[in-house]
């Protein structure tokens, strides 16, 4: 009894910590114009789900980031304009990646990657029915 109650405890840390590890990326992908912050938000929503309910209802209520959590979560709404970002940056990772030369399989190991990405974002509504 003592093992599973602890295990638990380590998982509810663990998430929480990941939670606001994600935040924080999220906070760092305001400022840097290349880098996604929304989908770090939805990531920190999940963890907090299930480990604090208070962090979740927070982030839920946050002025510029609620209501897309909130369509997220209820709908699996994407809207226009993060879809847009999003694929923007994939591309330009991409083109980056590229330039860099990488080995050849490398570069379609990624693009694969990248193009089960940009089509799960794309097929994902943009609003509410």
């Amino acid at each position: 009894m003592k093992f599973n109650l602890r295990l638990i405890r380590y998982k509810q840390t663990t998430l929480k910590l990941s939670g606001f590890t994600l935040v924080a990326l999220g906070v760092v992908g305001m400022a840097l114009p290349i880098m996604p912050t929304t989908i770090f938000f939805i990531l920190a929503l999940v963890c907090f789900s299930h480990a604090s309910p208070t962090h979740a209802k927070q982030l839920l209520n946050h002025p510029r980031f609620g209501l897309k959590l909130r369509l997220w979560q209820e709908n699996k709404v994407i809207p226009v304009k993060a879809k847009l970002m999003a694929v923007t940056c994939i591309c330009f990772s991409f083109s980056l990646l590229a330039l860099a030369e990488p080995a050849l399989w490398l570069v379609f190991m990624i693009g694969f990657i990248k193009i089960l990405i940009v089509t799960y974002i794309l097929t994902r509504p943009s609003s509410i029915a």
